[in-house]
């Protein structure tokens, strides 16, 4: 059971930690809670060979996903600062981009 302070957390809280003071005046952090460290430990679920194979695309085009968009937003915010409704000028050649270089790395 979860203390009733982390139970009306937001879900969006990750970690929360406490810094105390020592009697020497040194200052020290104690995590209380870390979602991220917990989740980490849970074991996964098995899965049958195809279920596997189709989780490993998925998440491989989820990461891909994740950086064409970062791409995209740092050169939709350069055309935006280079001239006056660059972004919307640039949007092909910026969307183009930005999944190319998502392919690549």
């Amino acid at each position: 059971m979860e203390p009733l302070i982390l139970q009306k957390l937001d879900k969006k809280v990750l970690r929360v930690t406490l810094v105390k003071r020592e009697a020497d005046g040194t200052r020290i952090s104690v995590p209380v809670y870390d979602e991220i460290a917990t989740t980490l430990l849970e074991p996964r679920k098995k899965q049958t060979g195809v279920f596997k194979f189709a989780e490993k695309k998925t998440r491989r085009g989820a990461r891909r996903g994740l950086r064409m968009i970062d791409y995209y937003l740092a050169l939709h915010e350069r055309s935006n600062r280079k001239k006056k409704n660059g972004w919307a000028k640039d949007y092909f050649k910026n969307t183009f981009k930005a999944a190319r270089k998502a392919a690549e790395g």
